[in-house]
């Protein structure tokens, strides 16, 4: 039987940028932290800031629900989180509790849809310049 063998030219460069891509694609934190701060900016302006009722014995404070809002990130997602030990019904007021008669107000993923062109993009540009950083045989 003929033997038969392949030669690769680029083959070291290939596997060398492709390693650096892989690398760039992990470093997604910041790209994925930057669009959930834009997505959390426009969930704030979005938030219900509350309404005072007569059976309330607490002092009102509106706004507690809003600047509870913030992002946060990894290298896989970037996160949008709501409330906290002092804004509790952050939850309930976004996908809303039928037991309490709540009605939902997606707030954070009306932001999303809203701002989607805008993050995007961010990855877009951000997954070009990976590719385009890939060389190896022509």
């Amino acid at each position: 039987m003929a033997g038969f063998g392949v030669n690769v030219y680029g083959a070291q460069r290939l596997t060398r940028t492709l390693k650096k891509a892989d690398l760039d694609v992990k470093r997604l934190t910041r790209i994925n932290r930057q669009a959930a701060s834009t997505v959390a900016a426009a969930a704030r302006l979005r938030a219900p800031l509350g309404v005072k009722t007569s059976k309330s014995r607490k002092r009102y404070r509106p706004g507690k629900l809003r600047a509870s809002i913030r992002a946060g990130a990894t290298t896989r997602a970037g996160v949008i989180r709501a409330g906290g030990t002092r804004v509790k019904y952050a939850q309930a007021i976004h996908w809303g509790w039928p037991k309490r008669n709540i009605q939902p107000d997606y707030y954070i993923s009306d932001a999303a849809i809203a701002t989607e062109p805008v993050w995007i993009k961010d990855y877009e540009s951000h997954m070009n310049k990976v590719v385009k950083s890939v060389k190896g045989v022509k």
